[in-house]
């Protein structure tokens, strides 16, 4: 199969298209045909196959060669009969083609109007109208060579660039026209990988926040140094703030004129919007709302309510027209643009230099807007209704000095809810009965029902795309990419999809190939467990219904490992001053086991450190102190943390020191097997067990118990036979120097001890005389002397034959 060339603006390269209607079983439509004679085969979108009801006949396995790639992609298609009439003279065509996803997201070149009405005088009837716009010409078909000649008749020759091209369906042009092009791009058939692949990083990404070995974050020399550009570029001027584009160093400069794209751009919009008035209306009242709020103080959006630099306005000039008919004139931004890509910094850097104005007037209120601004989200909570009131009355003065008003407030009291009202605060549902159902809100992403006070992952449009019952590689991707569970409520559940992924990489299996049996099997009993997460919700406040005061609070941390899978959660475990005991979850984190093997203690290691890494974080968001203990039901891995490190190999050693850094050993506990929530992360588990299970939502009972009810923390398991695999055995070498002593005499030579001794007194003497100014004159040894060189004699043999 070949490419094609599509570009983005009218002139340049034309394609061999035309116009034509595809009548199906279930309706008609009019759809863009791509003639192209480097296809093996022809391709129609599914969704305009399915949505006409086209007659399926039959299916293909292709080998599918992407522009630029070597391997082919191995897909199944289904055939279908397509019956095309030609829009100028109603005649029947009927061909065959192959469904896929996608032929080709790029838009169309068409000819310009000048090229349109010179083709109508020379009798080449074009299907193109002459001011269709091509932003809304997609290819919807592709006509193949298996029907390519046998569809097409006459070829003209226009000019040494351009030719028309005579097919069943009308005239087509192709070729180079004169007029230029601004950019060209080469597709032979969209793919959707690198969106799923987004969404798949993404999904790992929110996966790994807690857990990963360097999940803090500090500021850079250069984001120092933006910051404090920033808060000397900052004003405040009438009222509202003013500030200026992160640019890099030199860019303003630099930056090329591109009014001439911009101008061509717009005159292909207008040209879409005569075809569609609705769409034109629905720009209009955005533009005129943009205008409108420019002068209004009552604003719904947090990021128009900051000004730009008066230099800055000239990089966001765009074209628009109130009437179609008449020509474009030139519009410019004077407020930060929702869209833009340093729009959110601008917005919080903005914020955060306005709290500080209020950090001694409203101490309370200004840490807790530092800590709990989500771009323009507030989110946060009080002990109690009058705290809660006096802080939203705060927040919405805070807000409305900087021409900013906080609305859609939101509550879980009833009381303070209407005390809102009494004081004329925008509400969610200001406009809704009180016996109204309120539906649930967004959260960071979680659902929240307000009147339960509970958060749960909305599950409503995953099941809606798992709805298609389709079993690919591609499909399940997509899935998991529509799956945010930040803090782990849906662990288990979730692990058995992430082992599934796993296998379907293990084995191979392509994109868009059916499953083996063996993972459709898995694949179809995870999809139809699915329906279960209607049903696991789990409380807001950690307190749950206490509300005295709290003598203790606790975080216990539990991993547990498997073949397939590792992961640990985290439980709060508080209690008040009158003895009453409750713990609640706060969140877990799973991984699927590498595919190195590994031994089960080193898996379960690797759990451990899960914990470490996570309770680490976890603390460091809570604004209160809390002890921490740290469980594991492998005696092996527990051996390991409290003991050295430097005694084991380095893949032990190496985790143990982590584990070591981030806790400390008396910290580690050993509990038994059944009483271990994170049994369900290693193992899996279906959504409404899940839902069901007591362990995972509250942790095994004897954390409701007083500590001497624990487990033995300090249980005596220092069995080398435990863990003698894993020591490093290291050889070591040592070594003793010695000094050989030459002796003063040969010891051989004397036949007696007396005459040895006599012969050694005597050099001793000549030593000493050698020495001293006052010398031995005698011709005899003394008795000394004598004595003198025994003592030698015996000290030698002993250095001789004892040193070591």
């Amino acid at each position: 199969m070949s490419s094609n060339s599509v570009l983005h603006n009218r002139g340049g390269v034309l394609l061999q298209c035309v116009k034509a209607e595809v009548i199906g079983h279930i309706s008609s439509n009019k759809i863009i045909c791509l003639f192209d004679n480097g296809s093996e085969k022809s391709f129609i979108k599914k969704n305009v196959s399915r949505r006409l009801g086209l007659k399926k006949v039959g299916s293909e396995r292709l080998n599918i060669f992407s522009f630029g790639c070597k391997t082919p992609k191995k897909q199944t298609c289904s055939k279908v009969e397509v019956r095309l009439r030609n829009i100028l003279n109603g005649e029947i065509t009927v061909i065959e083609a192959l469904e896929i996803e996608e032929i080709s997201k790029a838009t169309l070149s068409l000819p310009s109007p000048d090229v349109w009405t010179e083709m109508e005088t020379k009798g080449f009837r074009l299907t193109f109208n002459c001011s269709e716009s091509s932003e809304n010409c997609e290819i919807s078909l592709l006509i193949g060579s298996d029907f390519y000649r046998s569809l097409t008749n006459r070829i003209k020759r226009l000019d040494s660039s351009l030719v028309a091209v005579e097919t069943s369906l009308g005239w087509s042009l192709q070729g180079k026209c004169d007029e230029q092009s601004d950019c060209t791009s080469v597709h032979l058939i969209h793919s959707e990988e690198e969106s799923i692949s987004a969404e798949l990083r993404r999904f790992w990404e929110i996966e790994s926040l807690g857990i990963r070995g360097n999940d803090s974050v500090s500021l850079g020399n250069g984001d120092e140094e933006m910051l404090s550009e920033f808060d000397k570029s900052v004003c405040f001027v009438d009222g509202r703030y003013r500030v200026s584009l992160p640019w890099k160093p030199g860019m303003r400069e630099v930056l090329q004129n591109n009014k001439t794209v911009a101008r061509k751009r717009f005159e292909g919009l207008v040209r879409r919007f005569k075809c569609d008035h609705e769409l034109f209306c629905e720009y209009k009242d955005v533009i005129d709302n943009y205008v409108r709020e420019a002068f209004t103080a009552d604003v719904k959006s947090a990021f128009l309510q900051i000004e730009l630099d008066l230099r800055d306005r000239e990089f966001t000039r765009f074209f628009w027209t109130d009437n179609l008919n008449n020509n474009p004139y030139v519009l410019n931004f004077t407020r930060v643009l929702f869209g833009l890509r340093p729009s959110p910094y601008l917005l919080a850097a903005t914020l955060k230099h306005h709290f500080k104005k209020y950090k001694e007037q409203y101490p309370h209120t200004f840490d807790l807007l530092n800590s709990s601004i989500y771009v323009d989200d507030f989110i946060c909570g009080r002990n109690d209704v009058p705290e809660a009131l006096r802080t939203a009355l705060e927040c919405l003065q805070i807000f409305s000095d900087a021409s900013m008003l906080l609305r859609k407030w939101r509550t879980n009291s009833k009381q303070l809810d209407l005390l809102w009202q009494q004081e004329g605060v925008e509400t969610e549902f200001s406009e809704t009965s009180a016996t109204d159902l309120k539906p649930p809100i967004k959260v960071l992403g979680l659902a929240w029902d307000s009147e339960k006070d509970l958060i749960y992952f909305d599950p409503k449009n995953l099941l809606k795309f798992m709805s298609r019952k389709t079993e690919s590689k591609r499909f399940i991707l997509s899935v998991v990419g529509r799956i945010f569970d930040p803090i782990g409520i849906l662990g288990p559940f979730v692990v058995k999809l992430k082992c599934l992924l796993q296998d379907l990489w293990t084995l191979g299996v392509d994109w868009d190939s059916e499953l083996p049996p063996k993972l459709r099997h898995k694949w179809q009993q995870w999809s139809s467990e699915a329906e279960g997460l209607t049903e696991i919700k789990i409380p807001r406040f950690y307190l749950g219904d206490v509300d005295q005061e709290l003598s203790s609070v606790d975080i216990h941390c539990f991993s547990d490992a498997s073949k397939s899978a590792y992961g640990t959660i985290l439980y709060l475990r508080f209690v008040t001053c009158n003895n009453k005991i409750e713990t609640s979850f706060i969140c877990s984190k799973s991984r699927v086991a590498p595919l190195k093997s590994l031994t089960l203690p080193r898996l379960e290691l690797t759990a451990a450190i899960l914990s470490a890494r996570l309770a680490k974080q976890v603390s460091s968001c809570l604004k209160f102190n809390a002890n921490i203990y740290y469980w594991t039901d492998s005696l092996i891995s527990y051996y390991w943390i409290r003991g050295d490190s430097s005694a084991f190999k380095p893949y032990i050693k190496n985790r143990v020191q982590e584990i070591q850094l981030l806790s400390d050993p008396s910290q580690w506990g050993h509990c038994p097997g059944k009483d271990n929530p994170s049994d369900l992360i290693s193992r899996g588990t279906s959504a409404v067990k899940l839902a069901q299970n007591e362990l995972w939502w509250h942790g095994p009972p004897w954390l409701k118990l007083t500590p001497d009810h624990w487990p033995n923390r300090h249980r005596d398991i220092l069995d080398s036979e435990l863990c003698s695999e894993e020591l490093e055995y290291r050889s070591s070498v040592h070594a003793a120097v010695t000094q050989q002593r030459e002796s003063l005499v040969d010891i051989n030579r004397f036949s007696s001890l007396k005459k040895l001794l006599k012969v050694t007194a005597w050099v001793f003497r000549f030593v000493n005389n050698a020495r001293i100014v006052n010398k031995s004159m005698n011709f005899y040894i003394t008795a000394d002397e004598i004595q003198n060189a025994e003592y030698f004699w015996l000290k030698y043999v002993q250095y001789e034959f004892y040193s070591t």
